[in-house]
């Protein structure tokens, strides 16, 4: 996490001091930078508090961990989103959506977004994509203004990070 004044992301840190995240892939060597709203800085400042207590993620700066590594694997995550989602679905009387998982979880934000007020530079920055190429399999799922936007993007290869 990106904190404001430096302060040690292992503590509980209020969420006003919360200002992005920095995703980092150690097998392809990519470092992406997600700035995050309030809505999100506050629900990692209530992780952070309840982290406290879990001894496995006490001593490292990974903001999440499991049992068994301190890095979360793409299995554990997925195990992780999916029982969320079921719960959810579970104690809201609603049925369990047709494909789960945190990539289903993280385009459906960003086709959101995309048709909404966030222009595709907003939504790039957000998503913490290099650029606009980071979309492209979303076309097909977003309003046709949206769809020339992205193609522009590409056609001029700007990066935007």
């Amino acid at each position: 996490m990106l904190i404001e004044g430096g302060e040690d992301p292992r503590k509980s840190i209020p969420h006003d001091k919360i200002s992005a995240l920095r995703v980092e892939n150690e097998i392809r060597g990519v470092h992406r930078v997600m700035h995050v709203p309030a809505s999100v800085a506050k629900a990692l400042e209530e992780w952070l508090s309840a982290r406290q207590c879990y001894e496995p993620a006490q001593n490292h700066e990974v903001l999440f961990c499991s049992r068994k590594s301190p890095s979360m694997s793409m299995h554990a995550l997925l195990y992780l989103v999916t029982k969320t989602i079921r719960t959810a679905c579970q104690s809201s009387n609603l049925p369990y959506p047709a494909r789960l998982g945190p990539q289903v979880v993280r385009n459906t934000v960003l086709v959101r977004w995309l048709n909404g007020d966030f222009t595709v530079e907003q939504v790039v920055k957000a998503a913490g994509l290099k650029n606009a190429r980071g979309l492209y399999h979303l076309r097909d799922l977003v309003h046709h203004e949206v769809r020339v936007a992205i193609s522009k993007h590409m056609h001029d290869g700007i990066d935007l990070i």
